[in-house]
């Protein structure tokens, strides 16, 4: 059976493809229309007929012809000029109007910032002429307003939004001591927590702050004096007496006398005396009776057999050069085989081959993708076996037939 190749389609009429690749064909099954993808967007290149629609523009209109996704050489620009206004309607159809008034200025005739200081009448402007809220901050160049320009005491608390006085407004150190009356911080003004540690100067509780013996132990939270607080020497010789801690006497729980060994399985040596250093490893020839469980990686330097079925619950890592399975069936849970997983550069072809025999003459067919031009290619008859990249030259290599349904889709 040979192959198949479906163009992109679509039944609908009128139906256009909104993008094609350069090349790439698609056809109208209603209309009985082509369009080809080129590197300006869709054109149409075959068909019952060829009919114009327009196209929206700044400043005017496009005339294109019916098909075209983009502006081409296909397209014509009806463009508005001096008192000629060219739009074009919801419907399609293009209107031409004339907009011309005699020692008239509209917004659109002036460009940002035409109308400067120098070009305004004095007074031109008053306080009627200007909206309530038209003039923002916005609108005023940097340093506009100067203190000679608001009079005093113009500025009261009553024009003032809650929060618009924020640090980034009152400069550092400008709020001073004798700027505040006395009395007008109290208590109730500081809310709980406001003053931290990193709001008071170094230094600023000195020992005059604290009367004596003020800070006593029902003032000390359990475990807050830990070793970071005691200064180096803080408990010395004279607090604790020597051997004054006797294991199971001073203490409580479980403490270590003396450890013990498996014949074959763990040695210790050097154990049952107070300063004694004690080894524990494992003698040459190790005896495991039941079952052996190892939670880190096992490493074995020489040749490993099992005599019974393996079961891997994590990753199973091979780095050899050869990986050899004598099986009649291989099983994968993965819907996806992932090649060349080190590749770390296009330099690799990748695929699937197999070897076959023909006339005693070993021959090698699959299909992969050419690191040379990136296409996937389908071959057999090959005798030279492939590496890390097929032989393209070797003897016997020709492309195989692939039978096939190729079908572009729809739009």
């Amino acid at each position: 059976m040979a192959s198949i190749i479906k163009l992109k389609r679509s039944s609908t009429a009128s139906a256009v493809p909104g993008s094609l690749e350069v090349g790439e064909i698609a056809v109208n099954l209603f209309d009985r229309k082509l369009y080809v993808g080129n590197t300006t967007g869709v054109t149409a290149i075959g068909g019952e007929d060829f009919r114009l629609t327009t196209q929206t523009a700044t400043g005017g209109a496009y005339l294109r012809l019916l098909g075209d996704s983009v502006l081409s050489t296909n397209n014509v620009l009806l463009r508005s000029g001096s008192g000629v206004t060219i739009a074009r309607e919801a419907n399609g159809s293009i209107v031409i109007s004339s907009n011309a008034v005699a020692g008239s200025i509209d917004t659109t005739s002036m460009v940002d910032g035409a109308v400067t200081s120098p070009k305004i009448a004095a007074k031109t402007i008053q306080a009627n002429n200007v909206a309530d809220g038209a003039i923002t901050s916005a609108l005023i160049a940097a340093k506009g307003i100067q203190a000679n320009n608001i009079a005093d005491g113009i500025i009261t608390a009553a024009m003032l939004a809650p929060n618009t006085l924020t640090a980034n407004t009152i400069q550092n150190g400008a709020v001073t001591s004798a700027a505040i009356a006395d009395g007008t911080i109290a208590t109730g003004d500081i809310a709980d927590g406001a003053i931290t540690a990193a709001k008071i100067a170094s230094n600023g509780l000195t020992a005059n702050t604290y009367g004596a013996k003020s800070v006593g132990t029902a003032a000390i939270a359990d475990g807050a004096i830990t070793s970071a607080k005691i200064a180096a020497g803080g408990i010395t010789s004279n607090a604790m007496g020597n051997d004054s801690v006797t294991l199971g006497t001073h203490t409580t729980g479980n403490y270590i006398a003396t450890i013990t060994g498996t014949a074959n399985e763990i040695s210790v040596s050097g154990s049952g005396s107070e300063t004694a250093a004690v080894t524990i490893g494992l003698p040459d020839d190790v005896t495991v009776t039941g079952q052996l469980n190892v939670g880190e990686n096992v490493v074995v330097t020489g040749n490993t057999s099992v005599g019974g079925n393996l079961s891997v619950s994590g990753n199973l890592n091979v780095t050899g050069a050869l990986t050899y399975l004598s099986t009649s069936t291989v099983y994968t849970d993965d819907g996806m085989m992932k090649l060349s997983a080190n590749n770390a550069g296009d330099v690799t072809d990748t695929g699937i081959y197999a070897k076959y025999v023909e006339s005693a003459t070993a021959k090698y067919a699959g299909y992969f993708r050419d690191a040379d031009d990136g296409v996937f290619k389908f071959y057999k008859g090959n005798q030279a076996e492939p590496t890390t990249t097929v032989n393209t030259s070797g003897t016997g290599y020709t492309l195989a037939q692939v039978d096939a349904v190729i079908d572009g889709g729809t739009y």
